[in-house]
């Protein structure tokens, strides 16, 4: 039993309901909802009892709560013993992060490195997904975060992905699309395409996703960056493809967002850093990184 799980029950029952405790863990709810089910098939047993409006624990539920929480309590205890071995280990860690999500890419493994090696400075470097990668070509930060691709000229890079996402469709309220629900291939095969000329990357990632599903944006349409967007669908006929996690908001009357509804169509984030750096704390992030971001 891995042991983010058992955190993760345990915040349940001290939270109270799964919303409040998937945001005390920075995960999704759907993650966490999955990562229940793989502790009920695990285990053999029902732990919760769930409705629209309220979750329970069962009687089993409670006895593997109460037994989580003094493993937990052991492994806490553990790792403040533990604690004095590992202060020698120092040094500066330079993270590219991307200012609109930084809680979300970095919050769960920094909060846990940090407490563990103390003596480790971080810089936090905010960044668009065009800075983080130029910073890693001139060797200005050791890790960023970009939309997982192939990119160009991209073979000094290395990856790990760490969280996906599906994809929506962004447009004004009086498009014809917006009356409907959700949205096929089939209804914007024919759509104009909004992309940003100041991103080529995040372009790539969502457009390498569509091609490896049979997909591509046939016309488009370029607009200075993310800020001018609204103003390009308010007025115009375009559509604009964003990952679901992201949100724009500010313009609930006069734009909607769909999601996009097509089997196995993914965008992924990843860590990325030069393969020939050589900072010893790279390593010790992307292990942390494993551990404590389950939103895979």
């Amino acid at each position: 039993m891995r042991l983010q799980y058992m955190k993760e029950l345990t915040a349940i029952y001290e939270q109270g309901n799964f919303s409040k405790a998937a945001k005390s863990l920075f995960i999704t709810q759907p993650a966490l909802s999955r990562h229940i089910a793989d502790m009920e098939k695990q285990l053999g047993i029902t732990l919760l009892e769930r409705d629209k409006h309220s979750v329970s624990f069962t009687e089993a539920g409670l006895k593997v709560y109460k037994s989580f929480r003094r493993i937990l309590q052991i492994y806490e205890h553990m790792q403040e013993e533990l604690s004095s071995y590992q202060s020698d280990i120092a040094g500066t860690l330079r993270l590219g992060m991307l200012y609109y999500t930084i809680r979300q890419d970095f919050g769960p493994v920094l909060s846990r490195l940090t407490a563990d090696y103390p003596h480790i400075e971080i810089k936090q470097i905010s960044c668009q997904p065009q800075d983080v990668y130029h910073a890693l070509e001139t060797d200005r930060i050791d890790i960023g975060v970009l939309g997982s691709a192939d990119y160009p000229d991209s073979s000094f890079l290395k990856m790990q992905e760490f969280s996906s996402s599906t994809l929506d469709i962004m447009m004004s309220s009086h498009h014809p699309l917006a009356k409907k629900a959700s949205l096929t291939f089939k209804d914007i095969h024919d759509e104009i395409f909004i992309q940003l000329s100041d991103d080529p990357y995040s372009n790539c990632s969502y457009n390498e996703a569509l091609k490896k599903c049979g997909f591509e944006c046939i016309k488009t349409i370029l607009t200075p960056n993310i800020d001018t967007v609204p103003f390009v669908l308010q007025n115009t006929n375009a559509i604009y493809l964003k990952a679901s996690q992201f949100i724009v908001s500010g313009y609930e009357n006069v734009l909607v967002t769909r999601p996009l509804d097509e089997k196995n169509l993914l965008v992924h984030k990843a860590y990325v850093y030069r393969e020939d750096n050589q900072n010893p704390l790279i390593p010790l992030f992307l292990e942390y990184a494993a551990k404590f971001n389950t939103d895979l």
